[in-house]
């Protein structure tokens, strides 16, 4: 169970875009079930491109790999340059990291792992379709601001509204990162666990309250450094999202690990 959506209007309006009939159905059907407008569905580059400029949905959730002449990258970068309002949220799979490197270029609105949850996929979107939101009120008070200084009081009001509906949005956000069924933490720049969701408490057998300022790698891999390939010290590096296998001793296994930084104050 998800709590509500983050101010994002009811009928979000959604294309689908992947070369697997089956994939689509199952996406139409599962996104019109939690109250989204699926306005099409395309199955290469070439039909994205035409079908966003089109219809303009809020967002596109566009697969990576498709036969043609535009694979899922090179359409979303034609319809950013065209159409920029349009949030892209990458659909890949796991065999798929020279394909992940090319997406990050285009700073998409998240990614989905092949094969997904609805519960995954609806995290993604309504975090997206937040994010994209809350840029485009941002853009809003901004061209205003830049417009005109004739009527300064009102436009420092917008921008305080905008900053409460954003400060409402952090009280929503901890709703969705509580109802995330896997393991999730906020790090600072030295590795230095913030927070973490019930989903670590339950797995680690720890409170949050004995895990802070504990190192990621002394937590999950019940280690004094960090792991060969650690993703988080790629992510810092790049300013991108980094996802890899890699093995977990505290979780008995390996585990796919995205790390995203989030670069503001």
């Amino acid at each position: 169970h998800y709590p509500g959506r983050l101010g994002v209007e009811a009928m979000s309006k959604i294309l689908i875009v992947d070369d697997d009939f089956t994939i689509k159905l199952e996406l139409e059907e599962m996104l019109t079930d939690i109250g989204y407008d699926v306005v099409g569905t395309a199955e290469n580059g070439e039909q994205a491109v035409e079908m966003a400029l089109a219809l303009i949905p809020d967002l596109i959730l566009m697969d990576v790999v498709m036969p043609g002449g535009l694979d899922g990258i090179s359409a979303g970068e034609k319809i950013k340059q065209e159409s920029p309002d349009i949030a892209v949220v990458f659909m890949t799979g796991y065999g798929d990291p020279e394909y992940v490197e090319r997406a990050k270029m285009l700073e998409p609105f998240g990614y989905v792992m092949k094969p997904f949850e609805e519960k995954e996929i609806r995290a993604v979107i309504e975090i997206a379709l937040h994010e994209r939101e809350m840029e485009l009120k941002l853009k809003r008070a901004n061209d205003r601001l830049e417009r005109s200084n004739s009527d300064l009081k009102k436009e420092i009001a917008e921008r305080k509204k905008t900053e409460e509906e954003v400060q409402r949005a952090r009280q929503e956000w901890e709703g969705i990162f509580q109802a995330i069924g896997q393991p999730a933490m906020v790090l600072d720049s030295e590795q230095k666990v913030i927070h973490v969701n019930k989903a670590t408490e339950k797995e680690t057998g720890k409170r949050e309250k004995d895990l802070i300022a504990k190192k990621c790698y002394e937590v999950f891999h019940n280690a004094d450094s960090p792991p060969k390939g650690c993703p988080f010290l790629e992510s810092a590096t790049s300013t991108h999202m980094v996802t890899k296998e890699i093995k977990m001793e505290a979780l008995e296994g390996s585990h796919l690990v995205s790390c995203t930084p989030m670069l503001n104050r």
